[in-house]
């Protein structure tokens, strides 16, 4: 599965994204390995992009997991919250 960041960030946004984003990824396999199993089966990407009509959403043609970077990149948005987003989404 990739990670990838569709939008132009200085380098400390993008780390600090592919850095909450492996916790949250973490905790799923962690406390619901079944979930993480099917997550990495069912889904190619993770993209962090810039639409703010969604806190994310499933993008069924590319089987990828599409997250607004503001929801991504807040510091009040825990890695539970985001690991929760990810496993509805997928």
């Amino acid at each position: 599965m990739e990670i990838a960041v569709w939008r132009i960030m200085p380098a400390e946004e993008r780390e600090l994204a592919f850095k909450r984003l492996g916790l949250s990824l973490a905790l799923i396999q962690r406390y619901t390995p079944v979930k993480f199993n099917a997550l990495i089966k069912d889904i190619n990407n993770i993209l962090v992009a810039g639409d703010s009509t969604f806190l994310g959403c499933y993008v069924p043609r590319l089987s990828t997991v599409e997250l607004y970077h503001d929801y991504v990149l807040d510091r009040r948005t825990t890695p539970e919250e985001l690991a929760s987003t990810l496993v509805h989404e997928a």
